[in-house]
């Protein structure tokens, strides 16, 4: 059952709704929030964080550090899709923000993404430009995954030094996203989506429930016409897979899930073969490759080790298919 805490109406029409999903990370969502409250000044805004069955003290953290902020309890984790839906439906905002809990959200960062909504009408959703913690660029907006970018992204012929669209893999179409344009996928780290177009269009598919619903939704929205914008104006730090570092192995089960069920959505069951075989061979080349390194780098075999895991854990889970269809990670 969910558990509504410190819920307040305001008078006062929401602009923005800004959807918080945690598990287990007290500390980055601590942080999070204050940087929320610190950088918003144009916008009336509202947060709903949504705790995935937290057994760090994460709920407790929020109802006394953020009293002001909607706190729902899930009492299990639903995923991110599944989470981020209870806390759209309790919003009130004219535009929903999806952050992650270890998004550090800069100064006037959340302004500018609602100023540049409010100007464009076709638009809906937006992103901003995403940084790692050492201020390097993030990747945040991808092309859409074909056949051929997917093998020779298994393959690792986008490693190779040639120069042809032919070796451009998914994740690279945008490599250098150096202005505000259209893209085909923004990384569903930081997302602000108009209210009227998730109406048209949906709630995110909770049959992904973690990995792939970001590519999942814009793709509907640019089914039925809706724009996706990358902002490279506004900013955030995106520190990364804080949740599922707790078990990675897990965690790369359920994102090569939500990758077959993405190929299953638009594809069918051509290209459920078709992604389950790319899948195999990119884990089992991995495997492969880390295994060298294991045996050469001495110094290096701890993190090796982790990626070793992780490819055994994938590979064995496709011998020996789990019962369960959901796990425990976000």
């Amino acid at each position: 059952m969910l558990n509504m805490k410190n819920c307040k109406k305001q008078k006062n029409e929401i602009d923005i709704s800004i959807i918080i999903v945690s598990w287990n990370t007290k500390d980055c969502l601590r942080n999070c929030l204050n940087l929320i409250y610190d950088t918003i000044h144009e916008f009336k805004f509202e947060v709903i964080v949504i705790d995935n069955g937290s057994r760090d003290g994460s709920p407790l953290m929020v109802e006394k550090d953020f009293p002001q902020a909607m706190l729902i309890q899930s009492g299990s984790n639903l995923g991110f899709s599944g989470a981020n839906n209870i806390g759209i439906e309790k919003s009130r905002g004219r535009y929903f923000a999806l952050i992650n809990s270890d998004i550090e959200v800069m100064e006037g960062c959340i302004d500018s993404l609602c100023a540049f909504m409010d100007k464009k009408f076709k638009v809906g959703i937006v992103g901003p430009r995403i940084l790692n913690p050492d201020m390097s660029i993030q990747p945040s907006c991808y092309g859409y995954p074909t056949y051929w970018n997917s093998l020779i992204h298994a393959l690792g012929i986008n490693k190779l030094n040639l120069k042809t669209i032919l070796r451009t893999s998914i994740y690279e179409k945008y490599i250098k996203c150096e202005k505000t344009q259209s893209v085909d996928i923004l990384s569903g780290c930081f997302w602000i989506i108009r209210k009227e177009t998730l109406d048209e269009v949906g709630l995110l598919d909770d049959n992904f429930f973690f990995g792939w619903e970001d590519f999942d939704l814009c793709k509907r929205f640019h089914l039925v016409g809706w724009d996706v914008v990358y902002i490279v104006e506004a900013v955030a730090i995106h520190y990364g897979q804080r949740s599922s570092l707790i078990d990675p192995t897990r965690f790369i089960i359920e994102s090569e899930k939500g990758h077959i069920q993405f190929w299953r959505k638009y594809h069918g069951n051509l290209g459920v073969i078709f992604i389950t075989f790319v899948i195999l061979i990119r884990h089992i080349l991995q495997y492969i490759k880390n295994t060298i390194l294991f045996l050469i780098k001495p110094s290096q075999r701890k993190t090796i080790k982790i990626q070793l895991k992780k490819n055994y854990a994938l590979l064995h889970w496709f011998l020996f298919p789990c019962k369960n269809n959901k796990i425990e990670t976000l």
